[in-house]
């Protein structure tokens, strides 16, 4: 399962990863600008993750591994603290306005 919100702004959006149990929020250091860049590192510093690291990954239609440098958080069960964090994210990284809504999109993988 996964969930997806979306940046109304400009398109951009931030995916849950539900891994088993373990709710994950991945935010790939690749799409981000520098100074989104620089804000997500303050964002994640302040939950315990200081530094992107990188992991890799094989999609069945891609064929070849690919490697994804991503600023990664998992939060065990806790679905509200991820749903906390991704909102802090796509405000303070993503600069979205506080009277905007977010769209969430579900489903599955």
């Amino acid at each position: 399962r996964f969930i997806v919100i979306e940046h109304p702004a400009s398109v951009k959006f931030l995916q849950f990863h539900f891994e088993g149990s373990d709710p994950v929020i991945d935010l790939p250091v690749i799409a981000l600008s520098e100074s989104e860049q620089r804000r997500a590192s303050v964002v994640f510093a302040s939950v315990g993750v200081d530094a992107p690291t990188e992991y890799s990954y094989r999609n069945e239609a891609s064929g070849p591994l690919q490697v994804i440098t991503t600023w990664r958080r998992a939060f065990g069960t806790d679905a509200q603290a991820a749903a906390g964090l991704a909102e802090r994210i796509v405000r303070e990284v993503f600069l979205l306005p506080v009277d905007e809504a977010l769209v969430v999109t579900e489903g599955q993988r």
